[in-house]
């Protein structure tokens, strides 16, 4: 099951601007890079645990939870708030009874965290202002505890502390404040360290964008264009990926084989409807589609679409979720391109272990091996 193109399973290739593929049949990095663009720095989870901050036209690979790394991709976002590591700052117009005391180890590995201590009967840190998606790094000083994080006592999630650094997240909240740390109500702590505040306008939460003054934005990244005509098989193959959502957010996300048109294209698409994915051959009619309702699209899931004529298939997860046996496939020669989008839009917005090109139509047993999770 040797694959003629290859990205991702731990084996990374990243410079700025590009992304290298590579093949199976050598382990060698190929002279086929995917052009790769974001026109600003961005942060990702380094091997270390950190979060660190790449400049622009670097691939992040995000290695949170998970020691292989995967391509991070990421729509455009602003952070909102300005002072994002800087809770004395006069814009948290809304810190009643509690001590703030700086200098402390933060998920960077600097000493901009800040610790929060009770100081009286209404103790909170927060800003007027605030709807939308909210996110903040806390842990505990010693021991577990609760308290409410991006929240407001009594209205969204009450949440449980350690001593490790966790993300907690409030998905587009219809509230006007953003609490940084709010100790009423259910809460048993009376002091947290917190970092890294952030606000949104998306409706799910985006990777940390730092703030020192005014609000700052981390423009969209695209991965597009590795190939040519020669990787691929335009009668037969498998696209496989190993993939997740950001966000099961109802927005159309593909990645796609195609001879650089829309005229003839094989993909696999989260739907626009909730948890879906789809398989598609398209040569000027639609040859195939098959649809699958996933437990998460949000999870990694392992995914091969097997193209041939009269002989298509999906398997996810070690499992063969719909078959077609009536279809044309293409001329030959014709794909030569692998993408993250389909025409420049729809960009795949998520998690990226892996995908995978392969030159023939595998085997059930050979497709229920490389998609066993």
């Amino acid at each position: 099951m040797a694959s003629t193109l290859k990205l991702g399973n731990g084996n990374w290739g990243v410079k700025e601007d590009s992304l290298l593929a590579y093949s199976d049949k050598n382990n060698n990095f190929l002279p086929l890079p995917f052009d790769f663009s974001r026109a600003s720095s961005a942060t990702v989870v380094n091997k270390a645990g950190l979060i660190e901050t790449v400049q622009s036209g670097e691939p992040r690979i995000d290695f949170k939870d998970n020691t292989k790394g995967a391509l991070l991709l990421e729509p455009q976002s602003t952070n909102l708030i300005q002072y994002s590591e800087d809770f004395s700052d006069s814009s948290w117009n809304a810190v009643t009874d509690v001590i703030i005391d700086k200098g402390y180890l933060a998920p960077d590995g600097s000493m901009n965290a800040t610790k929060v201590t009770v100081s009286g009967v209404n103790p909170k840190v927060a800003l007027l202002s605030g709807n939308g998606s909210k996110s903040i790094y806390a842990r505990t000083v010693s021991g577990t505890g609760t308290a409410y994080f991006a929240g407001q006592n009594g209205v969204e999630v009450i949440s449980n502390v350690t001593e490790q650094w966790q993300r907690f997240e409030v998905n587009n909240s219809p509230l006007d404040n953003f609490y940084a740390v709010d100790f009423r109500g259910a809460s048993t702590l009376t002091e947290v360290i917190i970092w890294g505040a952030q606000r949104e306008t998306l409706p799910y939460p985006t990777s940390y964008i730092p703030t020192q003054g005014s609000a700052s934005t981390r423009i969209a990244e695209t991965c597009n264009n590795s190939g040519s005509a020669q990787d691929f098989n335009s009668e037969e193959g498998v696209l496989f990926a190993e993939i997740s959502a950001l966000a099961n957010d109802l927005t159309r996300r593909i990645i796609t084989i195609t001879d650089g048109t829309l005229n003839n294209i094989v993909k696999l698409e989260y739907k626009n409807v909730s948890n879906q994915i789809e398989a598609v051959l398209y040569n000027g009619t639609t040859q195939c589609l098959i649809l699958h309702t996933l437990s998460d699209e949000t999870e990694f899931n392992k995914i091969a679409f097997k193209y041939k004529q009269n002989d298509f298939s999906l398997f996810i997860n070690g499992v063969r979720v719909g078959t077609d046996i009536n279809g044309v496939v293409f001329a030959p020669n014709t794909l030569n391109n692998l993408s993250f989008y389909q025409g420049n839009s729809n960009n795949l917005y998520g998690k990226v272990k892996c995908v995978a090109v392969f030159k023939e139509a595998l085997t059930d047993a050979e497709l229920e091996c490389l998609t066993t999770i």
